[in-house]
């Protein structure tokens, strides 16, 4: 089977493609390549954003929140 790659996002930071067989987005930073479901990936962009908030504003945001729930497999 052909796993054909759509670049989606190319920085110096890191590449991001989508397996249009798999439906999953290659999230490549150096020499590691993460492979996530797009669920998965909404979720890691959603964590993302809240963390770097938090540095920009600490006092503002407690350490944790009621929806710190570890993700479904």
């Amino acid at each position: 089977m052909s796993h054909p790659l759509r670049p989606l996002v190319r920085t110096p930071v890191c590449v991001i493609e989508h397996c249009t067989a798999c439906d999953v987005l290659h999230l490549t930073l150096g020499p590691v390549t993460l492979r996530l479901e797009i669920t998965a990936a909404r979720r890691l962009a959603s964590a993302l954003q809240e963390a770097l908030a938090r540095l920009d504003a600490p006092a503002q945001h407690p350490a944790g929140r009621p929806s710190d729930a570890p993700m479904p497999n």
